[in-house]
């Protein structure tokens, strides 16, 4: 999965949206099929092929005209059912919107921890919940934090992994460091 969060001006609220990436190597093409994704740590005796994370014109078109995913649980996994048929030719990358949520509330936070240095961390946190979104589990990926200039244009602010996210639990996002802050530490007293 992939994910872009695009922050508001002041850091309260982002819009964020969820991808899917598909990379058909199977040796045939499935013409208008029920695609059905697992998520959660599935056991395989082998390491599975890791996914591209290229984009193509193909794939960036093809995210606005799929309908979104349906989340349900199998097992101690959650399986997500694309709304309607898709064609995956052979060979083929592509990327399906699995949801849109616009103004979920988010925290800036700046941390600093020192076993990270002298560097204060700029962290995003959002509660995954189905009042403030985006309200349903999360399978794990990459988020990309984005925020438009001055200009108006969007800028990419940085990147962080997550793991499997069920709702109801909270997501800190690490965006980077901040350029204007330092810390300089002082002990006061040890016993």
């Amino acid at each position: 999965a992939n994910y872009v969060l695009k922050s508001n001006a002041d850091d309260t609220e982002a819009d964020i949206r969820g991808w899917v990436n598909i990379d058909n190597r199977a040796g045939m093409t499935y013409e208008n099929t029920v695609l059905k994704l697992v998520s959660g740590e599935v056991n395989r005796v082998s390491s599975p092929v890791q996914p591209l994370l290229k984009r193509t014109e193909e794939a960036a078109a093809e995210e606005q005209a799929v309908p979104a995913f349906t989340e349900e649980s199998l097992s101690e996994y959650h399986l997500y059912t694309l709304d309607s048929p898709a064609t995956l030719k052979n060979n083929q990358e592509k990327q399906i919107s699995l949801f849109s949520m616009d103004s979920v509330p988010v925290e800036k936070e700046l941390i600093y921890d020192s076993t990270l240095g002298e560097r204060v961390r700029i962290f995003l946190t959002f509660e995954n919940s189905k009042e403030s979104g985006p309200g349903m589990p999360l399978p794990a990926g990459v988020v990309r934090v984005y925020k438009t200039d001055p200009s108006g244009a969007l800028q990419f602010l940085g990147e962080d992994s997550i793991g499997h996210t069920p709702l109801g639990e909270e997501l800190k996002i690490t965006a980077g460091s901040a350029f204007d802050l330092t810390v300089t530490r002082t002990r006061t007293d040890y016993q």
